[in-house]
């Protein structure tokens, strides 16, 4: 299958998508006029990972010039059970049926991550640095040294380095990663 043709297949399913999703209102105000021309795409929710996150703002810059229009807007929606959801509304097709650019510019980024699921390293590599940092500067100084006598394999060139990760100046990193503290 080409290119062009995943993403009409892509157009064909995604089309009015939210036409048939439970449990789901849409202010009168937000509803276009040919729903079946729309789709709506989740890109984050309340506890997205970073992959996730890194992702939803690979597409964000992506879709950024697209906002201007009046067929693409940022759409958040929220449900009791999974909070808060974040995306995009957006016209796939015009009236006379040819993709929209904001569609095409959606497709071709998940047709990308099809082949890998991250879209872009830095930006996962930066999520995941934030949310390291998150976790170990949150924890006491106690279960930072408590989980450093845990770890095995994580390889500090000094005892100052090591005093200065206990005081929760940085977290442990090791050739796997951040070692537990954060999801992908």
């Amino acid at each position: 299958m080409t290119e062009n043709e995943h993403i009409e297949d892509m157009a064909r399913v995604m089309s009015g998508n939210f036409l048939k999703f439970t449990s789901f209102g849409m202010s009168s105000d937000d509803r276009p006029a040919d729903p079946e021309n729309w789709t709506i795409y989740y890109t984050l929710t309340r506890d997205s990972r970073a992959t996730c996150r890194s992702n939803a703002k690979v597409i964000a810059e992506a879709m950024e010039p697209h906002l201007l229009a009046d067929d693409c807007s940022n759409f958040t929606a929220s449900h009791w059970a999974v909070g808060w959801t974040r995306g995009y509304l957006l016209r796939v097709r015009t009236a006379d049926g040819a993709l929209t650019p904001q569609f095409t510019t959606l497709a071709e980024l998940l047709i990308r991550a099809e082949d890998y699921c991250i879209l872009d390293e830095s930006a996962l590599a930066a999520e995941e640095q934030a949310e390291a940092e998150a976790a170990w500067t949150g924890m006491s100084q106690t279960q930072r040294v408590e989980y450093l006598r845990e770890c095995s394999g994580l390889e500090m060139d000094s005892m100052a380095s090591l005093m200065a990760c206990a005081r929760g100046d940085f977290p442990p990193y090791d050739r796997n990663g951040y070692g537990g503290l954060v999801d992908q």
